[in-house]
């Protein structure tokens, strides 16, 4: 009898760690699913922001290909700068030499 009435306060203590086990179980559980989910979100604005920056740079690609198109237009591309420098410095060696 003895042995009943032990395993009985036994069972009863073991029934009681069960649950603090269980409980602690699912609080472990609930955690871990938070942080994943964090993750996810984490992964996502990440995601989200490197979308916008490569966004960006394609719209700043896009200005500075209308700029030198506009700027070759006008002839005062890169080149038709180099250009104009060119035929003054031949003017202004030409104009001097002269003298």
């Amino acid at each position: 009898m003895k042995g009943r009435r032990n395993r009985g306060v036994e069972g009863e203590e073991l029934r009681k760690r069960e649950l603090r086990l269980g409980d602690w179980k699912e609080e472990e559980e609930e955690e871990e699913e938070e942080e994943e989910e964090e993750e996810e979100e984490e992964e996502e604005e990440e995601e989200e922001e490197e979308e916008e920056e490569e966004e960006e740079e394609e719209e700043e690609e896009e200005e500075e290909e209308e700029e030198e198109e506009e700027e070759e237009e006008e002839g005062n591309g890169k080149k038709g700068r180099m250009g104009d420098r060119a035929d003054r410095r031949v003017f202004w060696s030409s104009s001097h030499n002269e003298d």
